[in-house]
């Protein structure tokens, strides 16, 4: 081996170790800073729930099972959640409340199957709209989609998921559950 091939292996090893040696000592970007959650959310103690409705048994007429319960599903399963968590007060009116949390079920425009002998409800999904009562605006909105499922036993255990999808997602943002919003889809 050449005395000049020895040098450049000498001086390409150096320069390796060198580089390394920066990179490990160099800090990584840190995230950045998630943006605050409205002061509001984290200090109202009194709720009202509204029912913003919602059901596919509308859009699709020759079909009315395509989830059982009715279209005061969302509002029940959601209220009846929010009650046993027990982190507010529940009004019974808005003018009793500091925030309003509007659940509705969302239904898409009817999908129809290949051999267009049923019409499937895909994209579903729970939406919470956060407000305050005094000025009306819109704090924050979740939502959590319900899976597709061919049988309607399925269709209502995904819909029970998406719900308590969305009650982890209401949690996270008060500051109960430490994980990111949305963990675990």
């Amino acid at each position: 081996m050449k005395r000049t091939d020895k040098y450049r292996i000498l001086l390409t090893s150096l320069l390796l170790a060198i580089s390394a040696a920066a990179v490990s000592g160099a800090k990584m970007p840190e995230e950045p800073p998630a943006p605050p959650v409205p002061r509001q959310i984290l200090t109202a103690k009194k709720i009202f729930i509204a029912n913003g409705g919602g059901t596919c048994a509308a859009a699709y007429p020759d079909d009315s099972n395509q989830f059982s319960g009715g279209p005061n599903r969302a509002y029940d399963q959601f209220y009846s959640a929010m009650e046993k968590w027990g982190r507010y007060a529940l009004a019974s009116s808005p003018v009793d409340a500091e925030l309003d949390f509007e659940i509705t079920f969302v239904c898409p425009a009817p999908a129809v199957d290949v051999s267009r002998t049923k019409v499937y409800a895909y994209g579903s999904e729970l939406r919470l709209v956060i407000r305050d009562v005094q000025t009306r605006l819109t704090l924050w909105t979740l939502s959590e989609p319900v899976s597709f499922a061919l049988l309607q036993r399925n269709r209502d255990k995904n819909f029970d998921l998406a719900l308590a999808r969305l009650m982890g997602d209401v949690k996270v943002l008060t500051g109960e559950n430490p994980h990111p919003l949305n963990a675990g889809q």
